[in-house]
């Protein structure tokens, strides 16, 4: 498995300009996930059951009109995923000991390709550059199975941190974000990278395959480490010092690697 189709020829901050295309199914579970979720439930005695009776009643005189369902399909085929958008760039600026930090943060999704060159899977990586000469690039990832790197990168080294709750905090209390004193932004650039299966990186495959491709420590390290490759040849930065900083589990994946 390689993460880049040969020879060299996705991001997770706006909604898709591509046309979703999903089975009828798919469809009607949209709608009606839709509609129970914004729906305020009035029970009224005695109407709701002459309702239900009569809509019984009725679904059971249409089914014994109707014909037989015509047999489905052996295998259906699988829905396209929606596409991810394309990557997003804002220029921000934080306040670090007194002085006004200048950056630019990039969210954009970088594609896995499979064995065959088909495109298997999106990395979603956030990261945080400034302008100079000979600024390193620290890649950072989160350690347990199924968490994304937004603790690290809102609740530790990111230029910005979001409280998430002190004993005695209401759970509905806003968020606040602001300037993150402890951020390591002012002498290392940031990428902070989202495993498959976390926050908006996803497969795009079946299941069984999925598990196959990325549900495990060497293949982790495989596709992880060409993620990592694909972003420094991208962005023209195979020659800058590189750190990788995690907790728990990546440090065990990292020294595997």
């Amino acid at each position: 498995m390689t993460t880049e189709a040969p020879p060299r020829t996705r991001s997770s901050t706006s909604s898709s300009q591509g046309q979703w295309r999903a089975s009828p199914a798919d469809g009607f579970l949209r709608v009606a996930f839709h509609m129970i979720s914004s729906m305020s439930f009035h029970p009224r005695t005695g109407a709701l059951p002459i309702v239900a009776l009569s809509l019984f009643a009725l679904s059971s005189h249409m089914a014994a009109q109707q014909p037989p369902a015509a047999a489905a399909p052996a295998a259906a085929a699988t829905a396209p995923a929606e596409a991810l958008p394309p990557p997003a760039h804002v220029e921000q600026t934080m306040q670090l000991g007194g002085k006004a930090l200048k950056y630019t943060a990039t969210v954009e999704a970088m594609p896995v390709y499979g064995a065959d060159n088909k495109k298997i899977g999106e990395v979603v990586c956030t990261s945080y550059t400034i302008d100079g000469p000979d600024r390193p690039v620290t890649f950072a990832l989160n350690g347990g199975p199924g968490a994304s790197s937004v603790y690290l990168n809102f609740g530790a080294i990111g230029p910005k941190r979001v409280p998430f709750g002190d004993e005695g905090d209401s759970p509905s209390d806003s968020a606040a974000l602001s300037d993150n004193p402890g951020t390591w932004l002012d002498f290392t650039d940031l990428v902070f990278i989202d495993p498959i299966g976390t926050g908006f990186s996803r497969s795009l495959v079946a299941a069984d395959q999925t598990k196959r491709e990325f549900y495990s420590t060497e293949n982790d390290i495989h596709y992880l480490s060409r993620i990592v490759y694909d972003w420094l040849l991208k962005n023209q930065r195979l020659r800058s010092r590189k750190y990788l900083v995690g907790e728990r589990a990546t440090a065990a994946t990292a020294c595997r690697g």
